[in-house]
């Protein structure tokens, strides 16, 4: 809204022919003396369309000395509706029988009843400050929010605390409101209502406000109003509290050559006779890139149906291991699960007990890794995520210590074989190429058979509170959060052995 007042300069300064009011005896005499006229301005009503009311007030030296005004300063609750159309020159003198006209311009910036003063100060020693009373009533549209400010208090990170603010129109003439915009992301208006809108005198509208933390801390935010309130935008203030339910440190000292348990189960069909021959032409070179990582590891082989080992458990000191592997590992087991791994590493697994054929194998400090090789889709019955859980089970329920990576033919439209890898952070290869057996290829079945690349957490974690230190350093990249196993997954370079990991993390509330 833009206002317009016209005014007349003429007789702004000049000298008064006749006194305003009569001098009694004792002032006629001599000496300084200024006399206002009148003492109170009545504006009356203005409106928000309305250009400013102007009044005058007449300041008049009535002594025979020079009188000195000092100043004009328009004072109370309501100063701000009240502006003097030209500022008033400080010090300015008046000789005898001279006056000065001053104009007010009265543009309310609040409804109903406007009172003010502008005060007269001067060198008259019987009244230094004399006031005129100023009021007005201002039929304009006048906007209150509250409460302001609004605090929410503490909320866990992750929840909600609802709260409320009011829009109302005090005023006395009708509001348009035409925006509200929002100046913080953890503050949410639920209901925002089309715009523009119209509040009437002495109407409400509610806005429900949600403030959802998502870190811990103190969070400042709020709303602006744009409406044809004449004081312009209005403001309101929200303040919160982020709080975690829980934070946690967890702590893993990765051992200097970590013992390792490689479990070799391969196809034994007809197809495979020049697969499991490179298989056996690689494993020199497998077991000198796993003597890189662990010295203390066992192998065996299990083709057959019951999952019972081919040749036996192979340690480092075990006469003849390699001719030994070698030549086992192209002889079918018994029984017709040869194109079924799935079932074969499970059974294998579960005969790992004192007395049975595979006694000794699993061990608990121990990663496993099962290696399956086919040139086939897996054909066993069931989910290959059943026979995983089994061998995590078997394995004492810690999946971070179970590890399957398959060598298989991608035309293997049941995903098994993959479901298993990837479900236990294993590798997969492509059988169809010889390239799984280069050195760079053996070296990472290698590392992936001593060091871990998954971290489980205890605690159930909120993603983004996640931090990932190793020796004491934090890292940024090349990890994930896995939000199904709960557990940081490096995507590569993983912590080496001799590592120490810490990650620490805050867990999401229980919200109401």
């Amino acid at each position: 809204m833009q206002k317009f007042f016209y005014i007349s300069m003429m007789g702004m300064l000049a000298c008064s022919e006749n006194k305003l009011n009569g001098l009694d005896d004792a002032n006629a005499g001599g000496g300084m003396a200024i006399e206002v006229t009148p003492l109170a301005l009545d504006f009356g009503i203005v409106g928000s369309e309305d250009a400013a009311t102007v009044r005058a007030f007449t300041i008049s030296s009535v002594g025979t000395e020079d009188a000195i005004i000092s100043g004009i300063e328009i004072q109370g609750d309501d100063a701000t509706s009240f502006t003097l159309v030209i500022p008033f020159m400080q010090d300015t003198i008046l000789s005898p029988d001279e006056s000065v006209n001053i104009q007010v311009a009265f543009d309310p910036d609040g409804s109903y009843s406007l009172n003010a003063e502008a005060v007269v100060f001067s060198d008259d020693p019987s009244q230094e400050a004399i006031p005129v009373r100023l009021t007005g009533e201002g039929a304009i549209p006048d906007l209150v929010i509250s409460p302001d400010p609004l605090n929410f208090g503490v909320t866990y990170v992750g929840c909600e605390m609802d709260n409320q603010v009011t829009l109302t129109n005090v005023g006395s003439e009708t509001l348009d409101v035409y925006n509200i915009l929002n100046t913080e992301g953890a503050f949410t208006i639920n209901n925002p209502p089309a715009f523009p809108f119209e509040l009437a005198s002495e109407e409400e509208y509610v806005l429900d406000i949600t403030f959802v933390p998502e870190f811990e801390g103190v969070y400042s935010g709020g709303l602006e109003v744009i409406s044809t309130d004449p004081n312009g935008n209005e403001f309101a203030d929200f303040s919160g509290n982020g709080q975690y339910v829980a934070s946690y440190e967890q702590y893993w000292e990765n051992p200097v050559d970590p013992p390792t348990d490689i479990m070799f189960s391969v196809d034994q069909s007809c197809s495979m006779g020049d697969d499991n021959a490179l298989l056996a032409s690689s494993f020199s070179s497998f077991i000198s890139q796993l003597n890189n990582y662990s010295t203390d590891w066992q192998i065996m082989i299990a083709n057959a149906d019951s999952g019972c080992n081919n040749g036996g458990i192979y340690t480092p000191s075990t006469p003849n291991y390699i001719s030994n592997f070698q030549s086992q590992i192209q002889v079918g087991g018994s029984g017709s699960y040869t194109e079924k791994l799935l079932t074969i590493v499970r059974n294998a697994v579960e005969n790992t007990d004192s007395g049975e054929c595979n006694a000794g194998f699993l061990r608990a400090n121990a990663m496993l890794h099962i290696i399956m090789v086919s040139d086939e889709r897996e054909q066993s019955i069931g989910s290959h995520s059943t026979f995983v859980n089994e061998i995590i089970a078997k394995k004492g329920g810690v999946p971070e210590n179970v590890r399957m990576s398959v060598i298989y033919n991608p035309n293997d439209s049941l995903s098994r074989y993959t479901g298993a890898a990837n479900d236990t952070g294993g590798l997969i290869f492509d059988i169809r190429s010889s390239a799984w057996s280069t050195p760079l290829n053996l070296e990472l079945l290698a590392e992936a058979s001593v060091i871990s690349d998954r971290y489980a957490l205890d605690n159930l974690a909120l993603e983004h509170t996640i931090e990932v230190f190793i020796n004491g350093y934090a890292v940024q990249s090349n990890w994930h959060y896995d939000s199904v196993a709960n557990a940081v997954v490096f995507d590569s370079s993983p912590p080496s052995e001799g590592d120490n990991i810490t990650i620490n993390y805050a867990t999401p509330a229980v919200c109401e």
